[in-house]
């Protein structure tokens, strides 16, 4: 999200994480972590994130599939067992079917469940928007997408909520380090490299929350805590000795 913002029109950059921001305070308050129930009633930030993810879809070329028979579409033969790519970010940043020039945090306001993951923005009033995006990374992408989906917006959540992002000062000038905001790794995912930046909490009190969080969660991280680099088990083990 934070490239998304600095790679949009300089007009705008700084509203968005603030008006996020003042959507989870009216709604969820700074006395209490963000949960699942909160989403549905937060628009303006899933309105954010879809557009987080026409920008930057984190896999462009979706999640390989095969025919299970021949077929044949405009003039092409595909012989049963042919694999099938799906060009996501060439359809997102096509001019026929969008304009992607930079975050636009209106594009998805009131349109409460067009597509994401699959062909432009179309519309499906009657379904959530929830449901609809959990349906199309279950059948589009696969069962651990829609688990992703839900990942990444609670990590949006806990952004807006109690911290703040800035880019990282020079020591020396004083000034803001620049970041790479095509700065991504070469692979199938759109993963992006390490960059230096300062993550501000909204205050005291926030600490003492997501320390609880944290607490609260440790049986649920020790099941994912395989194959750990020895300096982030030393880390974990360091943050919880303090409990």
């Amino acid at each position: 999200m934070g490239r998304c913002l600095l790679s949009g029109p300089s007009d705008m950059t700084f509203w968005v994480g603030t008006k996020g921001e003042e959507e989870l305070d009216h709604i969820v308050g700074d006395q209490r972590a963000s949960a699942l129930h909160d989403l549905e009633k937060t628009l303006y930030i899933q309105a954010i994130f879809k557009e987080t993810i026409c920008i930057r879809p984190v896999g462009p070329v979706g999640i390989p599939h095969t025919t299970t028979s021949t077929e044949e579409f405009r003039g092409y033969v595909l012989p049963e067992g042919t694999a099938i790519f799906s060009d996501t970010y060439g359809i997102f940043h096509d001019p026929e079917h969008s304009t992607k020039l930079g975050m636009n945090d209106s594009a998805f306001q009131g349109h409460t469940a067009s597509i994401v993951f699959s062909f432009g923005r179309i519309r499906f009033p009657l379904l959530s928007s929830l449901w609809f995006h959990l349906i199309v990374c279950w059948f589009f992408w696969n069962r651990e997408s829609a688990q992703a989906y839900i990942s990444h917006i609670t990590l949006l959540f806990i952004d807006l909520q109690f911290s703040s992002f800035w880019p990282a000062k020079d020591p020396e000038s004083g000034r803001d380090v620049p970041v790479d905001v095509l700065g991504y790794k070469e692979s199938l995912t759109l993963t992006p490299k390490p960059f230096q930046c300062q993550i501000i909490p909204h205050g005291e009190h926030v600490k003492n929350i997501i320390e609880s969080e944290l607490c609260a969660s440790t049986e649920i991280f020790i099941q994912f805590e395989r194959d750990l680099a020895e300096e982030d088990k030393h880390w974990v083990d360091e943050i919880r000795s303090g409990w």
